[in-house]
């Protein structure tokens, strides 16, 4: 029987085997662009469907396929996802992963250790950050060209919207289950005051994201209300208030709307579809139509 501290040891595996190489290797001449990129980021999983050429993917994260949260699941379908855990990406030979700045910090870490290059992204809270992130992870992935393309065209396509500038700007709310909502300085504060809405929960003093409660909804007389598409395979109590009698009774009641919560889950070129559709929802208003 082999002791503990015997040079003979228990046995390794494949992977605790290959991380232990990768600790020891010298690092790798840089490459003009890399050959194997992996995400682990459900953002940078878009980015990367948006700029990588055939073949530079190995692998994105579980995320990329799930079309409630993104704008490319079916563009996804085709590549392996992996688990956020720095052995299974490893197994797969990258040298780059792009992953958040703010999340998976011991795999991130341990990934750097192993002298493999890593790439972290902010969550794009606007389409001028959403442009700097295009860029970055287009020179990263050797494509500078094809994300300033890509850059350019949200910049028109936002043009040819125009500035949404109304004298009085009717209020709209991203309202979700639990009452989650987004308020200034995110994502979804742009794509409102794009579309020439003011954005109900930032009046209401929600910086980023938080909650609001129904009595508060209810008592600042929202002019819409903007629901994510609902899902009629998981459905949950977190909806519930969604429909809440409350909403359509007394006062003021606001006009719903509903839209895929994978336009603005992340910043991409979807989310100026979720400009548009706003932006003709509030030309209906002031034309005295009902949104759609």
């Amino acid at each position: 029987m082999t002791r503990p501290g015997h040079s003979g040891g228990p046995r390794r595996s494949g992977a605790a085997i290959l991380l232990v190489a990768l600790l020891l290797a010298p690092p790798a001449a840089a490459a003009e662009a890399p050959a194997r990129v992996v995400s682990l980021n459900l953002c940078a999983d878009q980015l990367v469907l948006l700029l990588a050429r055939p073949g530079q993917v190995a692998a994105l994260s579980h995320l990329a396929r799930d079309s409630r949260l993104s704008a490319y699941a079916n563009e996804a379908k085709g590549f392996p996802a992996v688990a956020p855990a720095a052995e299974e990406v490893v197994r797969l030979a990258p040298d780059l992963v792009i992953a958040g700045r703010y999340s998976l910090r011991p795999t991130v870490e341990l990934l750097r250790r192993f002298r493999i290059a890593v790439l972290e992204i902010d969550l794009a809270r606007s389409f001028a950050e959403l442009r700097d992130q295009l860029l970055a992870v287009g020179r990263a992935l050797g494509r500078g060209e094809r994300a300033r393309e890509i850059a350019d065209g949200i910049d028109a396509s936002l043009a040819r919207i125009g500035p949404q500038s109304p004298a009085i700007a009717p209020t709209a709310i991203l309202y979700h289950p639990n009452g989650f909502t987004m308020g200034r300085g995110t994502l979804a504060d742009e794509v409102l005051a794009r579309a020439g809405f003011a954005n109900l929960a930032a009046r209401l003093g929600i910086e980023g994201y938080g909650r609001l409660s129904l009595e508060r909804l209810i008592a600042a007389h929202a002019d819409v209300l903007v629901t994510e598409e609902e899902s009629r395979e998981a459905p949950s109590l977190a909806s519930e208030v969604l429909a809440h009698p409350a909403l359509r009774k007394g006062g003021r009641t606001p006009i719903r709307m509903a839209l895929p919560g994978a336009l603005w889950a992340c910043a991409s070129p979807a989310t100026v579809e979720a400009v548009t559709r706003l932006a003709e929802a509030r030309a209906r208003l002031s034309r005295g139509a009902p949104a759609p």
